[in-house]
């Protein structure tokens, strides 16, 4: 379960989906709020967007991956943490990355693959 996890991350690329999803200032307020009293920290570095670039060559024509999704596989890949995600589809087929399916209506997640990482 996401909510029994010490520790959470979110890539610097997903907070920017949360806020270009917010309709007004109001709402970019309520999502730092949340982040921040769950204790979320956002992470990216160098390293990430280089194993992003490599994961778009490898996997963009394949599987349709996209960048953003590219970036936030990175980072997962990077720090080895299980990813809780909508998007198993195009994310699954990304060595290395341990996802979770998640649903937001409250629906248990299910662990959907893990693997040792094989692109670097």
């Amino acid at each position: 379960m996401i909510g029994a996890e010490q520790e959470r991350a979110l890539s610097i690329v997903s907070f920017m989906e949360l806020v270009q999803g917010a309709r007004s200032l109001v709402e970019v307020r309520e999502i730092r709020r949340l982040l921040r009293d769950n204790a979320f920290r956002i992470s990216t570095s160098k390293a990430m967007s280089h194993l992003a670039a490599s994961l778009m060559e490898a996997h963009a024509l394949r599987s349709g991956l996209q960048v953003a999704d590219a970036q936030i596989a990175a980072g997962v890949r990077e720090t080895g943490e299980m990813l809780a995600t909508g998007n198993i589809r195009h994310l699954r087929p990304i060595a290395g990355l341990r996802l979770k399916t998640f649903r937001p209506n409250g629906a248990r997640a299910q662990e959907a693959r893990s693997c040792s990482p094989s692109l670097g």
